[in-house]
């Protein structure tokens, strides 16, 4: 590798490689295209009126031609020699110092990088933070480079050191005094240092760049969340993840991980955060080359296919090398319980134009799922019917939340969906039960609710109230036994195109639920962190389970109710169909596949 002769074209680079992504001409994950398909449409909203954001690739690209300007510092084969970025990082770095406000300002406060060890990550983000320290015109900058403990911290530091003591004439040219814990620059009062969690000094920063490393390790969010705060002081402050999965699916990491897949999937909006995740699909076998590709983009450049090969045979025959093996190199996070629902699938089910009068002549169920505090109270209204002989819902919600959990910091997607009425907010700290007492009151004499499922816990108040008026209250025994039937036919009608919704708190909760199937082929909803709220998701599934037994579960596949779900040759799930009284699994693109394939 050569020293680039010229300043290169980085949009040109950028865009060939959002074009090839998105092709599949770069073998890549979900979350890897929907990062691309984020940027391109994003280029083609900055011209509408109601898109606050300008993207001038001149800034990105002047981060891009700094790094290209640092030396490699690191292994026989690049040690001096200048640093070419990968396209995949040449992509990430004009997205995110690119994009400004109207104000100038940063668009992305934080950005989120998650990308299998060995890709270059630290030769990457050394030089990003040197420019931003001591390249990017900003009086008093402070950079910091932040990990779980110093000697993490320290390692993109490190390099950022070394590279500067390898170029000394751009060095005394800017004025930077390298010092054995801190990079100076006197005449911008300008700095860029090392900072653990454990340094206990985080508080009082008001920081340029947070360059957070390998976030997976941190094990307490305390420190994480002061220095996302502390980048709210500036106009262009932002915070930098660069990362690798791991196993702690209470971290801190793996709820800013599942965030960026909710904003990637449509299932949050948030114009702030960037975040791209190199990693293979749920559905990839962990040991085939493909899954290694798509969670190292740098492979045969930083991180050899031959060493991949080596250490998955390996971890093949030595299970208990298997979990290291997923994380470090497959980029995936090892857990036991796994997201429940395709929310590609469920999003496509998405309607609307669903208007609650068009009901007026169906039968209904109202799923209750009380709380007072913390948690989303949440009235799910089922409508059912038949159309063509099976079974379809059609899924209404209304959800209260105290005002005092709408206005917290991190519930900013609360205080978004209240500004759109679509929550409920109830003035202080708990919910309004007489509220909702007064809106089942009203439903039940507006549409044929033939029965309220409801889970009793802090339930007897409100359900006493309303037994004495006649209405239809039932219990929902929240037990596995009791749940599985209503997953198992709420899956079959989202892949059966059976379920329309037109709801995005429903889409989010239902994004959060996490399960598994027991010995006994069980399942039972959960989620995996606190703020990943499923209540809207319980109440949904009481209903349909209700429904199933008031109006029946048929036996057979396509007569109703359940349709039968199973495995497609490819893998993937689908509905069974009978064939010559032979019941077999196709998947649609398999289908589409063999439509087009011209017989023999």
């Amino acid at each position: 590798m050569t020293p680039p002769k010229q300043i290169r074209n980085y949009q040109a680079i950028a865009d060939q490689y959002i074009d090839e992504v998105i092709s599949g001409k770069i073998i890549s994950g979900r979350w890897t295209r929907l990062a691309c398909e984020r940027q391109r449409n994003d280029l083609l909203r900055q011209d509408t009126e109601n898109f606050p954001y300008v993207y001038d690739a001149s800034i990105g690209a002047r981060a891009c031609r700094f790094c290209e300007l640092m030396p490699h510092v690191e292994g026989k084969q690049f040690a001096g020699k200048k640093i070419i970025l990968q396209p995949w990082q040449v992509f990430v770095t004009l997205t995110v110092f690119s994009w400004r406000d109207k104000e100038g300002g940063s668009r992305f406060r934080r950005a989120y990088t998650s990308v299998a060890k060995g890709n270059g990550k630290s030769t990457w983000a050394s030089p990003i933070a040197l420019f931003r320290a001591f390249a990017d015109n900003e009086p008093g900058s402070q950079v910091y480079s932040c990990a779980s403990s110093k000697e993490q911290a320290k390692i993109t530091w490190s390099a950022a050191r070394q590279m500067l003591m390898n170029s000394p004439q751009f060095t005394q040219r800017a004025g930077i005094e390298i010092e054995k814990h801190s990079l100076h620059q006197a005449k911008s009062n300008s700095f860029f240092r090392p900072l653990a969690s454990d340094d206990r000094t985080s508080e009082g920063k008001n920081p340029t760049l947070v360059l957070f490393d390998e976030l997976h390790t941190l094990q307490s969010r305390e420190f994480y969340d002061s220095l996302d705060t502390a980048t709210g002081k500036r106009q262009g402050s932002l915070l930098f993840v660069i990362t690798t999965r791991g196993t702690d699916l209470s971290s801190c990491c793996y709820e800013l991980d599942t965030e960026v897949c909710k904003v990637l999937s449509g299932v949050l909006h948030d114009e702030t955060l960037f975040g791209i995740i190199y990693a293979p699909d749920d559905k990839d076998d962990w040991a085939t080359p493909a899954a290694w590709i798509k969670a190292n983009p740098s492979i045969d450049v930083c991180v050899s296919s031959k060493t991949l090969r080596d250490k998955c045979a390996a971890a093949i025959q030595i299970p208990s090398q298997q979990s290291s093996f997923k994380t470090k190199h497959g980029n995936t996070w090892v857990k036991s319980d796994h997201t429940w629902m395709d929310m590609t699938k469920f999003l496509a089910c998405g309607d609307s134009a669903l208007k609650e009068d068009d009901h007026l002549k169906d039968d209904c169920v109202i799923g209750l799922d009380l709380a007072s505090k913390l948690d989303i109270l949440a009235g799910m209204k089922v409508f059912y019917r038949t159309l063509e002989n099976k079974r379809h819902y059609f899924v209404f919600g209304s959800y209260w939340l105290p005002a005092d959990q709408i206005n917290k910091k991190e519930n900013g997607h609360y205080k978004g969906w209240s500004a759109q009425h679509i929550i409920n907010e109830c003035p202080g700290a708990t919910n309004d039960y007489d509220a909702v007492e007064d809106w089942l009151r009203a439903e039940c004499k507006k549409y044929k609710i033939q029965s309220i499922p409801h889970d009793q816990y802090q339930a007897v108040e409100i359900v006493n109230h309303l037994l004495e008026e006649k209405l239809p209250m039932v219990e929902f025994a929240q037990r596995a036994v009791y749940f599985t039937p209503p997953m198992d036919e709420l899956e079959a009608a989202v892949l059966d195109k059976r379920f329309h919704y037109n709801c995005p708190i429903l889409a989010w909760s239902i994004s959060n639920v996490v399960c598994h199937r027991d010995r006994n082929g069980m399942l039972f909803p959960t989620k995996d962190a606190p703020q990943n709220k499923i209540d809207p998701c319980v109440a949904l599934l009481m209903a349909i389970g209700t429904v199933m037994k008031l109006a029946g579960t048929p036996k057979s596949s396509g007569g109703g109710s359940i349709s039968i779900v199973g495995n497609c040759p490819c893998t993937a799930l689908a509905i069974g169909e009978m064939n010559n009284g032979t019941l077999v699994f196709v998947c649609d693109k398999c289908r589409a596949a063999a439509a087009i394939t011209p017989h023999a």
